[in-house]
């Protein structure tokens, strides 16, 4: 886990072109409103108004103008690929359904009717066997062709059951009112079942009325008699007109249904989108509210947050880790001298220099001021004084001009320097930080640009302090 800074970019630019359009809201008169988030390192910009809602499912035809008839709304959506990819779905099982039914009444009828009217079984048997094998084909070919034949197979089914129940009227003339009752029913039955597009369907229509008027027409006497041929077509164009309404209500319905579902779809993509977008903006929100805005390296929050998840990891692998309190050397008169400005900039250098003296996995973070704290896995004492004088000398070999900094005239760090292992998990983070904290009061009064010890009071913490010649060094007492 990486401690302290977040090495990447600022967080304010980790938003996208989405998140940075949410971040301001117009009121009334058009005037942007910024809202403040409390406990941010600096002001952060946050809508005032909800999200905006995402645009509605619309057809291409709507994309046009909003002001064409609904007619041409409705022919248009039920023109779109994806409309008519569903409705192709809708119609395979229709077909299935349709097929299932035929074959069903076909067996039905060789089961009833032969027994009422066995005179006919020969004829009742052939059609209806007939019947029976155009449904077993149609099912067997929707399994080999898929979908795009469906519209096809139900057309020839529907056909073929309006020719079975003629074909049965003309030869045996008693069974004229049952074909009769087969040529109303069919129409209105392939309306409610297959969704086909209405072009099929029209055509379908007109060649079965065509051939029932024709039926009506050649029929003989015994079969129909003139009033009731009249009232056979009169019924005829009935049920077609009833069909082709129905048919027309139906794939209303279905367009409708087919938009709304649309626009749910796209509801929740756009929902799941905000949600994403949200989700980004509060890690930038949470990482912007532990950073600090001037040098980048983590603030108190981050630092308190991450004092935790150190105590846990020194108790885990029994680490050691270096808790090193760095200081400027009299920065207030380079504020004072050359501005705040010179100042801020002083400060960007020092944290750099603080951060790339430590490993990838270590911390660095601005404690308050001209005051930086770093925490830095170590093995012993002595790494630790390494460290923080790795830190000394590179900022003083920056050479940057301090002339109210004698007796160097640069800027230079104090740094104060203790180490914590499991011994010291007893006490507060406050006391650790303190013990840096006291180190760095001794450096100051040995004449600054330097680093001074503090061991751990504990007996079984790293209390001796190791030199770079091998020798135990003397440290001031706690």
């Amino acid at each position: 886990m990486t401690f302290g800074s977040y090495r990447g970019p600022h967080p304010a630019l980790m938003l996208g072109s989405h998140e940075r359009a949410m971040t301001t809201s117009t009121d009334s008169v058009g005037a942007t409103a910024p809202a403040l988030i409390a406990g941010a390192p600096w002001p952060i910009l946050l809508p005032l108004t909800p999200l905006p809602s995402p645009p509605l499912y619309s057809a291409p035809s709507e994309t046009r103008s909003s002001r064409l008839p609904s007619r041409n709304r409705y022919l248009a959506v039920a023109a779109t690929r994806r409309f008519r990819a569903v409705q192709r779905r809708r119609v395979l099982k229709a077909a299935r359904l349709g097929l299932s039914i035929i074959g069903g009444v076909a067996l039905a009828n060789c089961a009833t009717l032969v027994a009422i009217h066995p005179h006919a079984a020969g004829t009742l048997l052939a059609t209806n066997g007939s019947l029976l094998g155009l449904a077993l084909t149609g099912h067997l070919v929707l399994r080999r062709r898929g979908g795009r034949c469906a519209p096809g197979v139900v057309f020839v089914a529907g056909v073929g059951v309006v020719m079975a129940a003629i074909l049965l009227a003309l030869i045996e003339p008693e069974l004229t009112i049952l074909s009769a009752g087969y040529l109303l029913l069919t129409p209105v039955a392939v309306a409610m079942i297959v969704p086909w597009r209405t072009r099929i369907h029209t055509l379908w229509l007109l060649l079965v009325s065509a051939s029932s008027l024709v039926f009506i027409i050649v029929a003989p006497e015994s079969a129909l008699e003139p009033p009731q041929r009249l009232d056979l077509a009169v019924l005829i164009i009935a049920a077609a007109a009833v069909s082709h309404a129905g048919h027309s209500l139906s794939l209303r319905v279905d367009v409708a249904s087919h938009v709304q579902l649309e626009r749910i779809n796209h509801l929740r993509g756009s929902e799941a989108e905000h949600l994403k977008a949200l989700a980004r903006l509060n890690r930038a929100l949470a990482l912007s509210a532990r950073t600090d805005e001037l040098t980048s390296l983590g603030n108190r929050l981050r630092l308190m947050e991450d004092l935790q998840t150190l105590r846990g990891r020194i108790d885990r692998n029994e680490e050691l880790c270096a808790v090193l309190m760095v200081d400027l050397d009299r920065f207030k008169k380079v504020n004072d001298r050359r501005g705040h400005l010179v100042g801020d900039d002083v400060l960007r250098t020092v944290a750099a220099v603080v951060l790339r003296s430590l490993r990838i996995d270590d911390g660095a973070y601005r404690y308050g001021g001209e005051e930086f704290v770093a925490f830095a896995r170590v093995h012993s004492g002595r790494e630790a004084m390494l460290v923080a004088e790795r830190i000394r000398a590179e900022v003083e070999g920056l050479a940057i001009p301090h002339p109210d900094n004698p007796p160097h005239d640069f800027v230079t760090v104090s740094i104060g320097v203790t180490v914590i292992g499991r011994a010291d998990l007893i006490d507060t983070a406050d006391a650790w930080i303190g013990r840096a904290d006291a180190a760095l009061y001794r450096a100051k009064a040995s004449g600054r640009n330097g680093s001074e010890f503090i061991p751990s009071p504990h007996p079984a913490g790293p209390s001796r302090l190791i030199g770079p010649d091998g020798r135990e060094m003397a440290a001031a007492p706690a």
